[in-house]
């Protein structure tokens, strides 16, 4: 791996070969969202635990922040209001999940462009793949979090802006746009946030002013839950016996004896057992973790062999580190986690602390990276016919990802699927417009 990651990325400019393969790995990555979403994509909308659209959902004062109660939709269901006047809800619930997933996949084979010779693009192929499918996608899918995966798939699109940053000292004009979208909840904004300190400020060594840009951005786009949660003031305070609840109610675990600390290294470790994958209840459970843990060793021996990267690779096993530590708290340390959401306004959002998880997937994606690199390193290295004959197991390769989480195929083997909303809804909807009450959404 001679050379430094950040300067290659600064100093070459993608040809028309290059462009041309970037458009095929984004295809790929769309192919493989399409697959995972599989009857989530047909006529009607979606509906899943947190995700509950419809076709038409109505402007209200609660989509600001201006009723009593934890902000749990600010911004994100006022958004979804303004734009379904434009396109119809049903649409626009296909391209918000088809764009959080594709657009992960795309930034992530963005992230090893360099990877060497003939490992180059399977090694990209994999990366785009294991970015749309994962356990953690796949969990927070299932249960509706969509700001969640955009705000994840802003990550590797962040580590992007940040190696620009470190090569000319500018941020890219479509990263500030990015970290609106990935902040549309307050769970999707903190992940932006973090993902935003560690990948595009240290990582791309900012300076003052530009430090300052950064946190102006991170404040402008966080802003409307942040103020609607102060305004909210002690209705969005928990009693100490019901934060404790909250917090053991909600802390990451494994399922099915997997302990928790292997589901979370598997990128997993959701609360919700009904959410989790069969594949996710075995053996596959410990390969996940297996192939992430060998990932970050890989990311490891990067940071100690290639001084020039060193930076990058700490900031990203940082990340990691965070992703799988602080989801640990609501097992470890509940009463801390109880504490923290009684007291602390907004503080309730680091009960459900696996949703960190993705802070990992750069770290995985970057030390996937690597390992061309390391292997080129050997003495008495593969020949011209053994390293395409590598090419072509990595290719296939790239279908591992599929192999170690098969029940994802297929809106989670049936489980997303689009349908149309109960006539009992549309009921519903026009007593509550007689009784003078909030405008209801149209289905």
């Amino acid at each position: 791996m001679g050379g430094s990651v950040v300067r290659r990325a600064a100093a070459a400019r993608p040809g028309p070969r290059d462009r041309l393969l970037d458009g095929g790995l984004d295809l790929l990555a769309l192919l493989a969202a399409v697959l995972l979403l599989g009857p989530a994509l047909a006529p009607g909308v979606v509906l899943s635990y947190d995700m509950v659209w419809v076709h038409d959902l109505a402007v209200t004062a609660a989509g600001w922040g201006w009723t009593a109660g934890v902000p749990r939709a600010v911004p994100s269901d006022q958004v979804v209001a303004i734009l379904d006047e434009v396109v119809p809800g049903a649409l626009l619930q296909e391209v918000v999940l088809l764009g959080a997933l594709a657009g992960g996949g795309a930034g992530a084979h963005r992230l090893v462009r360099h990877a060497p010779g003939p490992f180059g693009i399977p090694v990209r192929a994999l990366a785009a793949v294991l970015a749309v499918w994962n356990p953690f996608t796949v969990e927070r899918l299932l249960l509706g979090h969509w700001p969640l995966l955009l705000a994840a798939a802003v990550l590797p699109w962040s580590l992007l802006a940040g190696r620009r940053l470190a090569g000319d000292g500018s941020l890219p004009r479509w990263w500030a746009p990015l970290v609106a979208l990935g902040s549309l909840s307050a769970s999707a904004g903190l992940l932006t946030a973090l993902g935003a300190v560690l990948l595009v400020g240290a990582a791309g060594r900012a300076r003052r002013r530009t430090w300052a840009w950064l946190v102006a951005t991170l404040v402008a786009a966080n802003a409307p839950w942040v103020v609607a949660g102060v305004l909210a003031g002690g209705t969005t305070l928990a009693t100490p016996g019901a934060a404790r609840t909250a917090a053991e109610v909600f802390a990451a675990r494994g399922p099915d004896g997997i302990p928790t600390g292997v589901a979370l290294l598997g990128l997993g470790g959701v609360w919700n057992a009904q959410t989790v994958p069969a594949s996710l209840t075995g053996p596959r459970a410990w390969l996940w973790a297996l192939l992430v843990l060998v990932l970050l060793a890989a990311l490891v021996v990067r940071a100690a062999r290639v001084p020039r990267e060193r930076r990058e690779s700490l900031l990203l096993l940082a990340g990691a580190g965070i992703a799988v530590g602080v989801p640990l708290l609501g097992q470890l340390l509940p009463g801390f986690v109880a504490l923290v959401s009684a007291q602390v306004p907004g503080g309730g959002v680091l009960r459900d602390g696996s949703r960190l998880v993705a802070l990992a997937l750069p770290a995985v994606v970057v030390g996937l990276g690597a390992v061309p690199g390391l292997l080129a390193r050997r003495p008495g290295g593969t020949g011209a016919a053994g390293r395409w004959a590598v090419a072509g197991v990595g290719l296939a390769g790239a279908l591992l990802p599929v192999a170690l989480l098969p029940d994802a195929l297929g809106g989670a083997g049936g489980a997303l699927r689009a349908v149309d909303p109960p006539a009992a809804y549309d009921e519903a909807r026009d007593l509550l417009d007689e009784a003078g009450a909030a405008p209801a959404p149209r289905c």
